[in-house]
């Protein structure tokens, strides 16, 4: 049995024994407290008082605590007037309780009389009375008892409700987190399909082209697209596809420089992540150009660390960063949100716009794995795998 499952099951045996666990070590703390109050030589003589003593404590114990934390304290909630009347009979029946367990487990009865350096062989009826009435308020009466048990039960109760929490806003951002890649699908699509269309009514053979590079993108998107993690080689490859595209849309127009360096392989990053950037710098910066349009794009790995660099030119009087929410665009309002979700602590988006160019500069730490560990270490780093694999 696991030590979390035995505190916070709700299955019947191990509620039972949490509680039979309580009051083992109540007892020997009421045990404790007994020690050395005995006047005796003999030391069974003394274990016997204190075990006994023990006893006839935390039998009247037991119910007043169950009774006031499962029936008193949600009626003072309903109804307190009948809370405080119930209330009043516990501690009423408390006393009696106690006294009754003293009278028939009395230590000095139950003992050798022979073995006791004083005289008193027998509590007198009005120390039993004074010690039932103690018995509830003293530090380790039935009112502590009852205390120490509902501040376990309220930590418990919160701790749960923690857990709940913490459950329920993975399940919001992992949702969330499904909404924002499933805008890129549409945008991308949207965007290419206007490409396709102008060619195919100048009935240009590029049309061709488009169409089987456009395929393999949205196979990469419905394959690997639902992935928590996929390779950092299969993910540029798809960005350098579609950067392709835009060369056969613009054609010698264009000035793209493209750069990857560094050892991408046995790395893994979240699908879809750098596109955005990308597709916003064509749609906001290049089809606004009426010549000379540019792009330049660097991708290096360091380490387990992806520098993600992006610069273009925009007409002079454009505000790219004002424009990626516009129609049609997943926005870098929704990039930033993703970062967020998928590598909260783990990432810097710097994003600068000039008179006459728009940057992006992103820096992401990313898994290395090897076919040995991949599991273990795609389990560890993402938190949604369970929700998006």
């Amino acid at each position: 049995m696991q030590l979390n499952s035995f505190i916070y099951s709700n299955e019947r045996s191990d509620r039972i024994s949490r509680h039979v666990a309580f009051w083992l070590v109540w007892f020997f703390f009421l045990f404790s407290n007994w020690a050395g109050i005995w006047s005796s030589n003999d030391i069974s003589t003394i274990i016997h008082l204190d075990f006994y003593g023990t006893v006839n404590r935390i039998l009247p114990v037991i119910p007043f605590c169950y009774f006031v934390i499962y029936f008193v304290i949600p009626q003072l909630r309903r109804r307190i007037w009948l809370g405080i009347i119930m209330l009043f009979i516990s501690v009423v029946a408390f006393y009696y309780l106690q006294y009754l367990a003293l009278t028939l487990i009395n230590p000095y009865k139950l003992v050798d009389s022979d073995k006791l350096l004083h005289a008193v062989k027998i509590m007198p009826d009005a120390l039993i009375k004074r010690f039932s009435l103690s018995a509830l308020t003293n530090h380790s009466g039935g009112i502590a008892c009852c205390a120490v048990m509902l501040s376990i039960r309220f930590l418990k109760v919160w701790y749960i409700k923690q857990q709940e929490n913490v459950t329920l806003n993975r399940e919001n951002a992992v949702a969330e987190l499904q909404l924002l890649k499933a805008q890129v699908h549409p945008h991308f699509l949207f965007n290419t399909l206007n490409n396709i269309y102008s060619f195919a009514l100048s009935k240009s053979s590029a049309a061709g082209d488009l169409i089987e590079k456009l395929s393999g993108i949205l196979q990469y998107m419905i394959l690997e697209g639902e992935k928590a993690l996929v390779p950092l080689e299969k993910e540029i490859e798809m960005l350098l596809d579609y950067i392709s595209l835009e060369e056969v849309r613009y054609g010698d127009r264009l000035d793209i420089t493209t750069n990857v360096s560094g050892a991408i392989k046995n790395k893994f990053i979240a699908p879809l992540l750098m596109i955005p950037f990308v597709e916003n710098a064509f749609k906001h910066g290049s089809s606004k150009l009426l010549k000379d349009p540019e792009v330049k794009l660097s991708i290096r790995v360091e380490g387990d660390t992806l520098f993600f660099e992006l610069i273009n030119n925009k007409p002079l009087d454009t505000d790219q960063s004002a424009k990626p929410n516009g129609k049609g665009g997943i926005g870098l309002k929704n990039a930033r949100k993703r970062l967020e979700l998928l590598y909260p602590g783990q990432h810097q988006l710097k994003i600068e716009s000039t008179e006459s160019t728009f940057s992006v500069r992103m820096k992401i730490t990313i898994v290395e794995v090897n076919d040995s560990t991949m599991k273990t270490s795609l389990h560890r780093k993402s938190p949604f795998a369970s929700a998006t694999a």
